[in-house]
């Protein structure tokens, strides 16, 4: 009788039903025939501890790795790192909606960057769409750009003699928000002039917490990722001396005279510009978007509506950003220059997202001319 009502016996027949659970779970998942770890078709432990860890990055591209293009991540929660998913899935139009991350990622009132109704997301697209355009960046700006990296190039040589060292990601940062400031407010910060935040954009950080106002969706897609590639562009090219003199010899061959649409002809500046891009992108988030109704098949594999599908920005970068002739890299991981005929159609990451979503548009000057700018403030510096 002791035995029969013994506790262990409550605990083994409580293991039973979990596994029993658990494996029903594995069994009967619509997303068991997508590859990836077995724990990932009953549990979410290990992309949450990665996440909380600051690891989600390193973790899906680990998967990428050993399971393929497309690998399941969680219960309900997969990742695709190949070139033509991610453009069916953030087309316009495409029926996948940004998942629940974004509005805890922005609690409160909505931005452009967080909103999940398309229909919202729409028009706040189309009030961006004219002041933000190419035509109108470059048409109204381009002066403004040049006066704003001429100060920043001035105030490096003055650190450089003053200390003998140098803070890139200082004055990357600086001349990117100045020159957001002055393209979407109005008025520069004058963060480049005083050599620090100024007490403005002290407290309008402060405002921004929590708040959700649109001024920050503005702020950090216009300076903070063009400030982060930026000092890897000038860092590799400061750590390769070779590469450094063939830069130099480009645009000594160019005069003293030259503007943007010379830049764009220098073979050298621009495959360095697309490998540091490739590499080390800014924007190394996954973009989770949710299946229609009728679900979706990607790589060969259904996906049922309701699914949460990843896009890791650094995977696709990395692995599957494409280069047309017959160069290959010798190791996808390494930093390598010299490829032919580039193809950028991947090499800027979250700003080809400019198909689908206006707050790309934003960051710095758009698309192919933030490409075209990242020349300028090379040849420049």
């Amino acid at each position: 009788m002791e035995a029969r009502n013994s506790p262990s016996i409550y605990v083994a027949i409580a293991a039973l039903g979990l596994i029993i659970h658990i494996l029903y779970k594995v069994v009967r998942s619509p997303l068991r025939h997508i590859p990836g770890p077995i724990t990932t078709s009953f549990t979410r432990l290990h992309l949450g501890l990665a996440t909380i860890s600051g690891q989600q990055i390193y973790y899906i591209h680990d998967l990428h790795q050993r399971y393929g293009p497309i690998v399941r991540i969680s219960p309900t929660e997969i990742s695709v790192s190949s070139t033509p998913e991610f453009k069916e899935i953030h087309r316009i139009g495409s029926g996948f909606v940004k998942s629940d991350w974004y509005s805890s990622f922005t609690p409160g009132r909505e931005g452009v960057f967080a909103m999940q109704d398309v229909k919202k997301h729409a028009q706040r697209r189309k009030l961006f769409a004219r002041p933000f355009s190419k035509t109108a960046i470059r048409g109204s700006w381009e002066p403004t750009v040049k006066e704003k990296v001429q100060l920043a190039v001035s105030q490096i040589q003055n650190e450089l003699e003053t200390t003998g060292i140098c803070d890139i990601l200082k004055w990357s940062t600086f001349l990117a928000t100045d020159v957001s400031g002055h393209v979407m407010f109005g008025e520069s910060f004058n963060m480049l002039g005083i050599g620090q935040k100024n007490e403005y954009i002290r407290i309008l950080e402060s405002a921004m917490k929590g708040s959700g106002i649109e001024a920050g969706n503005l702020i950090v897609a216009g300076s903070d990722t063009t400030a982060v590639t930026l000092t890897y562009l000038i860092w590799v090219i400061l750590s390769h001396p070779s590469l450094r003199l063939q830069i130099e010899k480009e645009l000594i061959s160019l005069g003293d005279d030259y503007d943007e649409a010379d830049l764009e002809s220098l073979p050298v500046l621009n495959a360095t510009i697309t490998e540091t891009l490739r590499l080390y992108g800014a924007a190394p988030g996954s973009l989770p978007r949710t299946v229609p109704e009728g679900g979706v098949t990607l790589s060969g594999f259904y996906i049922p509506a309701g699914t949460t599908l990843y896009f890791p920005i650094p995977t696709g970068l990395i692995l599957h950003a494409g280069y047309r002739g017959t160069m290959k890299p010798p190791n996808k991981h390494e930093w390598h220059y010299l490829r032919l005929e580039p193809d950028l159609e991947l090499a800027w990451g979250f700003i080809s997202l400019g198909w689908s979503c206006a707050w790309a548009q934003l960051s710095f000057l758009g698309g192919v001319e933030t490409y075209n700018w990242l020349r300028v403030l090379v040849a420049r510096v």
